[in-house]
């Protein structure tokens, strides 16, 4: 099930255009982004606490327990970019779409998409992950989808709507 268009999706979509399929990268990408900064602020708050137990009980503990305000941001950063980097299909291209506050936008036309690679490893294959590569008619001549979730899904999605363009009938959403 696919997600409605909303912010800057629905800026970049041409009159007319149908969103047909939207996914993100997979979940584990987001978790091998966030680990780090999860296991830094289990370390602070332990290390903070200690001293606060064990060696003193001072107003300045405050200083350390703020410490963890780094971690929680680099935490509440990296979903929001995994959250803004979308893969779209639409009723005329493939759209990848990047970026918080200053926005990537590219986009492979369904008529001009000549070819499609997938690579899943079984790790992919297990948890629902891998790369899709666009090969196209354009001048960048390819468009690299990388840890998508759904590859096999979105992958028939994206030639079902190229063939329902070819042949001048309306998509099925």
């Amino acid at each position: 099930m696919s997600e409605q268009p909303s912010g800057y999706l629905k800026e970049v979509l041409a009159q007319g255009e149908t969103v047909l399929l939207i996914v993100r990268q997979h979940w584990i990408l987001l978790l091998s982004k966030i680990i780090g900064a999860f296991i830094l602020l289990i370390v602070i708050l332990a290390a903070v606490t200690a001293v606060r137990l064990f060696l003193f009980d001072d107003q300045r503990i405050f200083y350390g327990y703020a410490l963890v305000l780094l971690p929680i941001t680099t935490l509440y950063w990296r979903y929001l970019v995994w959250r803004n980097h979308q893969y779209v299909i639409t009723s005329r291209r493939v759209i990848q779409l990047t970026g918080v506050f200053n926005k990537d936008v590219i986009d492979s036309l369904l008529e001009k998409m000549n070819d499609v690679k997938m690579d899943q490893s079984w790790v992919g294959r297990i948890f629902g992950y891998g790369d899709l590569e666009i090969l196209t008619a354009s001048e960048a001549g390819k468009n690299d989808f990388y840890h998508i979730s759904r590859p096999l899904e979105f992958k028939r999605a994206m030639l079902e709507a190229k063939e329902t363009l070819d042949h001048g009938a309306q998509p099925v959403r």
